[in-house]
């Protein structure tokens, strides 16, 4: 499968489980124990804010710290469509066909992660892909 393709998909995978956040979940685990599902989620948005000034061409320096806080702020849905949307967009713009990004391996652990807080099983497509993410990062 294409990576800008692939990218959409995970991208629109984690949009819809986070959509399917209820305000009383927030605070809840995730089988991260460390993290809240806020956290987690931040995390990820945080991680999809940096796509656009990278791929845009500014250095990790000028980007800073500006995404190393809170970035979910009072509206955690609305600001995780956003940022998606336009890291969606950067990727499509930028990335080359054929590409490869250890960001969709990623956003793909991490959408599975937020399904099971939701109990919910990974999309089909989603699953066996990312059965063996971390692997793929490490080329093991």
């Amino acid at each position: 499968m294409e990576l800008v393709t692939l990218h959409r998909r995970a991208v629109q995978h984690w949009v819809a489980r986070v959509a399917a956040v209820r305000s009383d979940q927030w605070g809840g685990p995730t089988p991260c124990e460390q993290w809240s599902v806020r956290d987690l989620v931040n995390h990820v948005v945080a991680e999809e804010l940096w796509a656009p000034p990278l791929l845009s061409g500014k250095t990790i320096q000028e980007v800073g710290s500006q995404f190393d806080a809170d970035v979910l702020g009072a509206d955690p849905h609305g600001t995780a469509r956003m940022a998606a949307d336009d890291a969606m967009a950067i990727v499509e713009e930028m990335v080359p066909a054929g590409g490869a990004s250890s960001a969709v391996l990623r956003r793909g652990g991490h959408g599975g992660v937020c399904a099971s807080t939701q109990r919910r099983p990974p999309d089909s497509w989603l699953g066996p892909w990312c059965s063996n993410w971390r692997g793929r990062l490490d080329g093991s």
